[in-house]
């Protein structure tokens, strides 16, 4: 199989930038390519017919904003959402990749920028672990209120999560949450994707109804599950899309290096331990993944160019299912906390921060990117914050490849207790950009579990406790000559 862009490049490059007036041709250049995005040759199992049975049409009016940045050639904003899986747990093509960066996002993204090399593809994966629909409603609205660049595409994937979790979760907490998706993102497209793993088809009700809440509302899908369902088994034993079947444990939690994934095809051994193997498969189901949401996205740019060029009506409207069922899950759907000299979304921010020491200050370094700038090191500026029963925490900050430094920031707890974070302003990418960090009531979250074992250590009940609780969120910079921040969110 050949590795050579140049081709896909070269095409993508000659287009007039008249996107619409090649819409007969420009998807299909790009489709017939996929393969030489490929990094290592192996036995493709998509076809034709396997993705048609996957793509799901939907109203597409909101990509027009995407096709009129890739005109001027701007930079596009993708956010993804999702748990472990779409963070790449246990993907590998070999033990030294990191898991994000062999994730179906990451690969979907450089397909992306490949296809379009003139516009930068900034694509955040929020995804971590555990999050199901119900956690990631209760993280929405910090994101909708601390990302500096409101997403131009938001695509949500969360049946592997949300099946563990339960229907209701599986079915009202994820339309609830395609509602917040839809309300603080108004001017965004909306993609949703659907798991093949055995566990999300297992409970055919639950998938049949997540069908139908994307067709009420038309929403497009890559319904990956559909494939499986139809595509998956080769000659009634070995499995082509998702496995089935898992690795050898040996007696173990976690599967070992090195162990074949049984029935599946091409043959793959396993390069990460990973738990539940099956929900988290190797490499070659998230080169489908992004191949797949890739035909998807192209057959939303072409379907964008025929689309009015706003909805007559955007309110939202009546919940599909019963709004007693939506309320079992309630949401944190403003800030408790909110600080941001800069914002896109939601009302000016009352409360300003306290300057314990060192240079902090509002100002701009760069026109219309204000921000709190240190320059010295062990300067403090503290942020007092509140929580409630969701618990989450959300920093959004320069990353740079020049000049900015690194961070601490540290939560106190009632008896005194330090739990510490840090925030990396630091990559090897030539170009500047705001970056989010978002820290979870969760012991093995971002940043070793700030939020999560401070909850642990003040007893926080998440499940019952109704209060506010807060704390002075102090930052540090520790190292470099600069580091700047955008904003500070919690709920």
């Amino acid at each position: 199989m050949s590795n050579d862009k140049s081709a896909l490049q070269r095409n993508a490059s000659n287009h007039d930038w008249d996107y619409c007036s090649h819409r007969m041709a420009w998807p299909r250049e790009y489709k017939f390519q996929l393969m030489e995005l490929n990094s290592t040759d192996f036995t493709y199992s998509l076809t034709s017919e396997v993705l048609r049975s996957g793509q799901v049409r939907g109203n597409v009016w909101r990509t027009k904003r995407i096709l009129k940045k890739l005109r001027k050639q701007d930079a596009i904003q993708v956010v993804s959402l999702g748990g472990s899986f779409v963070r790449g747990h246990g993907c590998g093509e070999t033990d030294a990749q990191a898991e994000l960066t062999c994730a179906w996002p990451s690969r979907a993204r450089q397909r992306l920028q490949t296809m379009f090399p003139e516009s930068l593809i900034n694509w955040q994966n929020f995804a971590d672990h555990g999050n199901d629909a119900l956690q990631l409603l209760n993280r929405l609205a910090t994101l909708a209120y601390t990302t500096t660049d409101v997403p131009d595409l938001l695509i949500v994937d969360t049946l592997v999560n949300d099946v563990v979790s339960g229907v209701g979760v599986a079915t009202a907490a994820y339309e609830k949450l395609i509602r917040a998706s839809m309300s603080l993102f108004p001017d965004t497209q909306l993609l949703l994707v659907e798991d093949g793993c055995p566990e999300c088809l297992a409970d055919e009700s639950v998938v049949a109804q997540r069908r139908k809440i994307a067709q009420y509302y038309n929403i497009p899908v890559v319904d990956y599950a559909a494939m499986v369902e139809r595509h998956n088994h080769v000659n009634g034993v070995s499995d082509a899309l998702w496995p089935f079947s898992e690795p050898d444990y040996a007696g173990t939690p976690w599967t070992q290096m090195g162990a074949v994934w049984p029935n599946f095809v091409p043959p793959v051994n396993v390069t990460k331990p990973t738990c539940c193997a099956t929900s988290h498969p190797p490499w070659p189901v998230h080169e489908y993944m992004a191949d797949a949401v890739m035909h998807m996205l192209t057959d939303m740019l072409v379907d964008a160019c025929d689309a009015p060029s706003s909805e007559v009506e955007v309110l939202l409207p009546k919940p599909f299912q019963d709004q007693k069922e939506l309320d079992r899950f309630p949401a944190c759907e403003k800030p408790l906390s909110f600080y941001s000299y800069q914002y896109q979304s939601g009302p000016k921010p009352k409360s300003q921060p306290m300057f314990k020491s060192g240079n902090w200050e509002l100002c701009e370094d760069i026109h219309d990117r204000p921000g709190w700038i240190a320059t010295e090191a062990d300067s403090t500026i503290v942020f007092p914050i509140r929580f409630g029963s969701s618990g989450v925490l959300s920093v959004s900050y320069l990353k740079s490849y020049e000049n900015v430094g690194l961070a601490e920031l540290s939560l106190q707890s009632r008896s005194g207790k330090i739990f510490s974070g840090s925030l990396d302003g630091r990559w090897d990418n030539k170009f500047s950009l705001p970056a989010s960090d978002m820290f979870i009531n969760q012991e093995d979250g971002t940043a070793g579990g700030l939020v999560g074992k401070l909850a642990k250590e003040d007893a926080w009940d998440s499940r019952n406790g109704t209060g506010l609780r807060g704390y002075d969120l102090r930052i540090r910079m520790k190292s470099g000559s600069k580091f700047k921040i955008f904003s500070v969110a919690s709920c």
